[in-house]
């Protein structure tokens, strides 16, 4: 669905935008009642990927097709729509009612104008905004994607590269620009799952607000591994992952873990990986271990690490 939206009378540029709108695709529910586990499965949070920028629209289409349970728009620079407001206090009232709300871009992508009217909706609920900018060139939050912020209007701001990524022997066959696309849609999408599925280990969107509030900045790190230690080598993998960025785990204040596997994975081998990020972070520090089914995992382990600090770097 694509409306012509335009911009407000705080905007002294008064941009105009299109917005094509992605409606989600249903979350799975593994429950045939809700009072099978005394779950009320009405109660899921309202998840938004707004995408500005070429780098941010073309993830948020990628998004739409393959993470349920979330509803992703592409913001569009339309200069000569017109003047009317009406289309865009729409859009916005349906991100003022919305739980979580993640605006992604490219570092090279000019859309603070546009990320601002979106960061800055009063909200009807006890809202969470997570910018995530996918940088190329490595240089994450360094990259001065929204100058002259001081970070006012979103709650938590993610710099993500190939170097989020589990490393490779071989060369990479994509090009850099593919992969910090890739790494963005993986942080996206791991955190909507942690939320949106039902799994064995229960995380709500309760513990990712706290994780995300207890700094403003974040960091990603991804590892792989299918040998006889999976569990725990996937978490050592992730950790270094964030070494390569220049992030200090011990540092965070706030962790959120993902261990990624298929029906093979054990419980002793989550307990493993859980040790190792436990192990490596600050006893103060806000930590929560979650768990996501991924069949097309096989015999690998994936754990994605998500960290944020107190302080910009």
């Amino acid at each position: 669905m694509e409306t012509t939206v335009h911009g407000t009378a705080d905007n002294p540029q008064r941009s105009s935008f299109r917005v094509r709108t992605y409606p989600a695709i249903p979350a799975p529910v593994y429950f045939e009642a809700e009072s099978d586990l005394g779950l009320d499965l009405d109660s899921s949070a309202l998840i938004r990927a707004i995408g500005i920028g070429r780098t941010g629209r073309r993830n948020a289409e990628l998004l739409a097709r393959k993470v349920p349970g979330m509803t992703c728009h592409e913001i569009i620079p339309a200069p000569h729509a017109g003047n009317d407001c009406e289309e865009l206090e729409c859009l916005l009232t349906a991100i003022g009612e919305t739980d979580l709300a993640f605006v992604l871009a490219g570092a090279d992508d000019k859309g603070g104008n546009a990320a601002r009217a979106i960061g800055t909706v009063p909200r009807a609920r006890p809202a969470l905004t997570i910018a995530v900018v996918a940088d190329a060139g490595g240089a994450g939050t360094s990259s001065g994607f929204f100058p002259g912020e001081e970070g006012g209007w979103y709650d938590t701001l993610f710099g993500v590269s190939e170097q989020s990524l589990p490393e490779q022997d071989e060369p990479r066959l994509l090009q850099r620009e593919e992969l910090a696309g890739y790494a963005m849609r993986h942080l996206v999408g791991t955190v909507t799952t942690l939320i949106t599925h039902m799994s064995g280990i229960c995380i709500d969107f309760a513990d990712i607000r706290s994780i995300m509030l207890s700094g403003k900045v974040g960091s990603l790190g991804v590892g792989i591994d299918s040998g006889p230690t999976r569990g725990a080598a996937a978490a050592l993998r992730a950790l270094d992952r964030l070494k390569a960025q220049g992030v200090s785990i011990a540092e965070a204040k706030g962790v959120l873990v993902a261990v990624h596997g298929s029906s093979t994975l054990t419980m002793d081998e989550f307990d493993d990986a859980s040790r190792v990020i436990h192990g490596a972070v600050d006893e103060d520090a806000n930590i929560v271990v979650g768990l996501v089914s991924e069949e097309q995992a096989g015999g690998n382990v994936k754990v994605t690490v998500m960290c944020t600090h107190g302080i910009r770097r």
